[in-house]
Formats: C-alpha cells, sequence, structure tokens
C-alpha cells in the first residue's frame, strides 16, 4: 500500500487543485465523494472537509441552484408565503364562525370538534 502524500503547509487539497470548480459541482449535483476523490486522485476525507468546512453556504446554494433559479425561487417563496398566511386567515376566521355558531346553538360536541382541529387557531402546537 502506497504511502499517503501530505502537504507540509497544511493547505487543503481540493482548494490547491486545477479541478476544484469541476470537483464543488460534482459534490453540489450528488456525486458520491469517494467518486470524487478516486476521479481526481484526491483522500475523500479531503473531499468531505474541502466542501463543509471551505465552501460558503452561499456558494453552496448557487452551485446547486444556480444564480437566477435562486432569485427565481426567493421571489416565489415570498409570494407563496404570503398567499399561505392568508389562506391560514381565511381558514381561521371560518373555524371562528363555526365555532361560534355551535356554542351560539348549544352543541359543545361540535364546538369542542372544531377547536381540536389542527387549523384551528385553540389547537395546542
Amino acid at each position: 500500500m502506497p504511502k499517503r502524500v501530505t502537504r507540509p503547509n497544511g493547505k487543503c487539497a481540493v482548494c490547491g487543485h486545477m479541478e476544484r470548480v469541476r470537483i464543488e459541482l460534482l459534490q453540489s449535483g450528488g456525486a458520491s465523494v469517494r467518486a470524487i476523490a478516486k476521479k481526481y486522485g484526491l483522500n475523500h476525507y479531503s473531499v468531505h472537509r474541502h466542501w463543509h468546512h471551505h465552501v460558503s453556504d452561499e456558494r453552496k446554494a448557487n452551485l446547486i441552484l444556480g444564480p437566477v433559479q435562486r432569485q427565481a425561487l426567493a421571489a416565489r417563496v415570498a409570494e407563496e408565503s404570503e398567499s399561505v398566511l392568508d389562506h391560514l386567515k381565511s381558514v381561521r376566521a371560518g373555524l371562528y364562525q363555526l365555532y361560534e355558531a355551535a356554542l351560539g346553538a348549544g352543541d359543545s360536541v361540535g364546538g369542542a370538534m372544531l377547536v381540536s382541529t389542527p387549523a384551528s387557531p385553540y389547537f395546542p402546537p
């Protein structure tokens, strides 16, 4: 078994590799660390450490999504968040009306069932 070569200055083997960008792209695409390491003649621990310690979260997101897709996703999430909140507000208002109607009619069982629904504002977290 050949002896492992280490870098005397402690510099990351992947950071100094000529194919660093390609290695990062493969890892962001879901390729296994061992396969990447074998393909580029690196230790799989080095590839793993590089991804977790030297690649920022923002860079990982850009590699996975791409800058254009990331912006579109952020806009869609903001839009959906507002529509989800609006939807929950209308459901809650409807539940309040049903609850008040059940209590007004003396239907304690119906009122209790409405309070125990996950969409209910009274439902325990």
